[in-house]
């Protein structure tokens, strides 16, 4: 899941006890901005979405922010097994199955077809064997490039109004 952490150059640590709150309101800023790429693909999905979390870091050793999905909900699984792939697929989809979304893009798109079979059990007793895996569509992956430099350069602004403004704080 998306991860993006800053760490103090060289053997220093980042002084928070001034600024922490101000930290705290860029890094939740920042998990909004991860939570509105994380969603994306989900738009056009029907029946369970994926609920995503938030944690921010504020530590004397790192900065982040992390987004993910709570895999405790139908929605999280299905966002998870979408975004890292799968080895099997115990379901038979109709001969005109169109995946709704493609592999490395945010893009969702009119999918076709419908599940026939579904679940390693309905398989097994009809004697078929699993199918090919889900492709990772990677969006975890794409929503941490897409943040990394806009990340920092908000942080680096922040530093410096803060820097700036050091004496009236």
């Amino acid at each position: 899941m998306p991860i993006i952490l800053l760490k103090p150059i060289g053997k220093g640590k980042f002084n928070l006890k001034s600024i922490k709150g101000l930290v705290e309101k860029e890094l939740r800023a920042e998990a909004k901005e991860q939570l509105k790429l994380l969603q994306k693909p989900t738009d056009s999905w029907k029946g369970s979405k994926p609920r995503f979390k938030s944690i921010v870091i504020a530590t004397p050793k790192q900065i982040g922010a992390h987004t993910f999905a709570d895999l405790g909900t139908e929605g999280g699984k299905k966002f998870m097994w979408l975004d890292e792939g799968t080895k099997v697929r115990w379901a038979v989809m109709s001969g005109d199955w169109r995946s709704k979304t493609r592999v490395g893009s945010w893009k969702s798109g009119g999918g076709k077809g419908r599940v026939v079979i579904y679940g390693r059990g309905a398989m097994m007793k009809r004697k078929m064997k699993a199918r090919p895996g889900i492709k990772a569509r990677g969006w975890t992956k794409l929503a941490t490039q897409e943040r990394k430099i806009p990340f920092r350069n908000r942080m680096a602004r922040m530093f410096k109004i803060y820097a700036a403004n050091l004496g009236r704080w």
